[in-house]
């Protein structure tokens, strides 16, 4: 159906609903920053922008470009303290890496998709740990972006049934 044929409500419907992938991806980074009363978890949380930027280069590019994973990226830089410029470059390659990519996974089933997600998150780990090694001027330990890393990963499979569950249901493309 057109754009032009729809009511008000319709379109404003599907408005809303195209936003979405980036709300929910700017929830689930503010939810991992929440201080919890474990000590050091904020330091090992899962990067579950990341999970979402993966998600959506894959199966709905058009609702998350570019852009969002970048702004996404600075949002979770100045949110967790990390150095400005390391998170939004790693969202942004690791999009970049998968939306050339996407074809090669998109009907692909969960055994194939998982694994490619380990290897991404570690670019993007990678990516931010040598960031702020550099910014800082030292080597930095190892063991928070192994255990982050491994969270995010660990998380991937439940995160990635949710935003499949929303692209089956809310964002959609057709009108009821």
């Amino acid at each position: 159906m057109s754009l032009a044929r729809l009511s008000l409500g319709q379109r404003t419907s599907q408005f809303l609903r195209r936003q979405v992938p980036v709300a929910l991806a700017v929830l689930l980074l503010v939810l991992a920053q929440v201080p919890t009363q474990v000590p050091g978890l904020v330091e090992v949380a899962p990067m579950l922008g990341l999970i979402c930027v993966y998600y959506w280069a894959i199966y709905r590019p058009d609702l998350f470009g570019a852009a969002s994973a970048f702004a996404l990226g600075l949002l979770d830089d100045i949110l967790s303290g990390a150095p400005l410029g390391s998170g939004a470059l790693a969202l942004l390659l690791a999009h970049g890496v998968i939306s050339r990519q996407r074809t090669l996974f998109h009907a692909k089933p969960f055994a194939v998709t998982w694994p490619v997600f380990a290897v991404v998150a570690a670019g993007a780990y990678l990516v931010r740990w040598l960031g702020a090694g550099l910014v800082r001027g030292a080597v930095l330990p190892a063991e928070p972006v192994v255990v982050g890393w491994l969270m995010t990963v660990a998380a991937y499979p439940l995160l990635g049934w949710l935003l499949a569950s929303l692209n089956g249901t809310v964002v959609k493309d057709d009108i009821d």
